[in-house]
């Protein structure tokens, strides 16, 4: 009968198995929790159906359309008080309708609010880094070796023989009995460069960015709003004065068409009435083609559908400057929406170079370390960190240097440009009132008289049609001159005003976030 002894024969013992257990128990737990604490994506379908109806339903005279308004006109409180589109929309009360529902500026501020949410998420120290390694010994070494030829003793000999019953004797070897190699690491990364500070100012820095561009949309948006209205009540003015002109030519063309019938007036005479009656009734169908096209595209840019229920009111007004010519230059310098706008853009590239040179300096990543070998646990702590030798991220402060070089040069640019800008303004606005005040003082009273002294004598019975047209004809003409030439007035003194004293709402935006 042959024993057997199971301590003569190596086999691999199963180890309890409390420390891996509770190593791997340890990591599916901390993985799991931070698992749960990730957002979950929901997909939303885009329903532009819905947005139609929406679109449609808009009502100019809603509460937060009021509430624009008063933001927007600020301590004139007497005129935000009287916004009521109701009875029709003035150009003052166009303006916070355009900053509510324009869709360009609906899309800037969405886009805007991306560096926002970022800039209020930015700081956070990096995730720790769980790294597990798992490997298993292939060279295990020598196994056991069975001797038959040794005789055999009882116990061991100082050859280290184990010695078994029937002679049969295991010479021990050098083998790995147990061969797998488990090891657990935590990493956490420390900031002592103090590079998360300097990404959080960034950050902030392209949020102010952001919006400052949005005032600039905002800006430029009743900029244009203001001219395309300029321009489409000068167009309605035009069809007023034409249309009082085909009115007086009727009473005339009677009187022609009177004195042809008598004898008194050739017919070729009489007939040019009725072709200057023709043309002009063409004029006037023309104008009013443009004016629905000019109304169309104001709609547009008040964000309202195209066949909106809505009364505009013609203005024609020449927008006064309140600045004098010689402080002009230095509030430009201090308010322009667009010198704002390149100095954020400066103080973002001023960050990035920051930010850059502040990477050089190494962050430490520590965390502690367990490891199972050959049915021993091990306890420790781990230390990383790169040594700035070679790289010292040349490139990206080689880059960040030339950014901002290129950010000083855009807002020295962007400052001439508006300057220059400024200075053809004012030349318009000089050419424009001129050749206005020069018709209203000299040509218009001399169209004036001949008319009066053409009407004084056919109240004497002294007839003469063609003076007559002629003395409408230039009475028309000169109208529609002093209309043109104060749309041009009222145009410069716009961009002049614009530029001095610019009107938004996103600086209320960046102060708020502040």
């Amino acid at each position: 009968m042959v024993e057997t002894n199971q301590g003569c024969l190596s086999f691999p013992e199963r180890k309890s198995g409390v420390s891996q257990s509770a190593t791997w128990v340890l990591w599916i737990l901390g993985t799991t929790v931070g698992i749960a604490g990730c957002q979950q994506y929901q997909r939303r379908p885009l329903d532009l159906e819905a947005h139609t109806a929406a679109w449609k339903a808009r009502d100019v005279s809603a509460e937060p359309v009021a509430d624009y308004a008063h933001r927007l006109m600020g301590t004139d409180t007497k005129q935000a008080e009287q916004f009521d589109p109701s009875d029709g929309l003035s150009l003052d009360e166009a303006e916070a309708v355009a900053l509510y529902f324009n869709p360009a500026l609906r899309v800037a501020r969405l886009q805007a609010k991306v560096p926002l949410v970022g800039a209020q998420e930015s700081g956070w120290w990096d995730d720790p880094q769980l790294e597990v390694e798992i490997l298993r010994i292939v060279n295990r070494g020598r196994g056991d070796r069975w001797n038959p030829q040794l005789p055999a003793l009882e116990g061991v000999n100082a050859g280290g023989l184990d010695i078994r019953p029937l002679g049969i004797n295991r010479v021990e070897g050098d083998r790995v009995a147990k061969p797998w190699v488990i090891g657990v690491g935590l990493g956490l990364t420390v900031p002592l460069s103090g590079r998360l500070e300097i990404e959080k100012q960034k950050a902030w820095a392209e949020y102010d960015t952001a919006w400052r561009q949005v005032a600039v949309q905002e800006w430029e948006l009743l900029a244009t709003l203001r001219a395309r209205w300029l321009e489409w009540s000068a167009t309605k003015e035009r069809i007023g004065l034409t249309q009082q002109y085909l009115d007086r030519l009727d009473h005339v063309l009677g009187i022609a068409e009177k004195l042809a019938e008598s004898g008194e007036l050739k017919p070729t005479d009489a007939r040019v009435f009725r072709i200057e009656q023709v043309s002009r009734q063409s004029e006037v169908r023309t104008l009013e083609a443009e004016a629905n096209q000019q109304r169309l595209a104001l709609m547009a840019i008040l964000g309202l559908v195209p066949d909106a229920p809505l009364e505009l009111e013609p203005e024609l007004i020449v927008p006064m400057v309140d600045v004098a010519p010689e402080h002009r230059r230095d509030v430009l310098l201090a308010h322009h929406p667009r010198l704002h706008t390149a100095r954020a853009e400066y103080e973002v590239a001023e960050q990035h170079l920051h930010l850059q040179i502040r990477k050089q300096y190494p962050d430490v990543t520590i965390g502690p370390a367990y490891e199972f070998e050959e049915g021993l646990s091990r306890l420790g702590f781990g230390l990383g960190m790169p040594i700035p030798l070679w790289n010292r991220n040349r490139q990206g402060i080689a880059e960040a240097l030339a950014a901002r070089d290129l950010a000083q040069a855009q807002a020295q640019v962007t400052y001439e440009v508006v300057v220059d800008q400024l200075a053809q303004a004012e030349a318009r606005l000089a050419s424009a009132r001129h050749r206005r005040q020069m018709l209203q003082k000299d040509v218009a009273p001399l169209v004036d008289r001949q008319l009066t002294e053409t009407r004084n004598l056919i109240e004497l019975g002294e007839i003469d049609v063609l003076l007559l047209r002629d003395a409408l004809t230039r009475s028309l003409e000169t109208k529609l001159k002093i209309v043109d030439v104060t749309l041009a007035e009222a145009l410069a003194a716009n961009g002049l005003r614009s530029a001095l004293q610019p009107r938004h709402l996103a600086e209320a935006e960046i102060e708020e976030n502040e």
